[in-house]
């Protein structure tokens, strides 16, 4: 519990903290090129999920993620994972959606920031999401190889 906790709590750190530069530097429609035509940094406001789906669902978006997180730390809590990766991939979930939680309770939407061409923005909880769902999906297929 305490490599959950520890590990957790660095990245929802470093996701709030980003979100608030993003905030402090980009929000006045400021932007910020890292690699010409394809990555910047913008400020975006998304009142829906991922994607912008679900425009100004809140509330559904809020209780989706409580049960996300009541799940992964029952899960976390009752020591019911067999597995590193699995281990790891529920923190990365959990960290991604309590940062995204967190900014949607508060300010009513999540901070966007991260741009690359040609696709959606996103911030770090989103990539922390994406880093632990690859690696339960590795932990699927690790699984679907062991004989029983």
């Amino acid at each position: 519990m305490f490599v959950f906790s520890l590990l957790s709590a660095l990245l929802i750190f470093a996701d709030l903290l980003a979100k608030r530069l993003a905030v402090y530097y980009l929000a006045s429609g400021g932007e910020f090129v890292l690699i010409p035509g394809a990555l910047r940094l913008l400020y975006l406001e998304n009142t829906g999920a991922a994607f912008g789906l679900l425009p100004d669902m809140r509330w559904l978006l809020l209780l989706v993620a409580a049960v996300v997180l009541l799940v992964v730390f029952w899960y976390i809590w009752t020591e019911r994972c067999n597995s590193r990766w699995q281990y790891y991939g529920f923190i990365f979930i959990f960290a991604g959606a309590l940062g995204n939680f967190l900014n949607r309770l508060f300010l009513g939407y999540v901070v966007d920031f991260i741009n690359f061409a040609y696709f959606p923005v996103f911030n770090l909880a989103d990539v922390f999401i994406n880093i632990g769902t690859v690696l339960l999906i590795i932990y699927l297929f690790r699984q679907s190889g062991k004989k029983v």
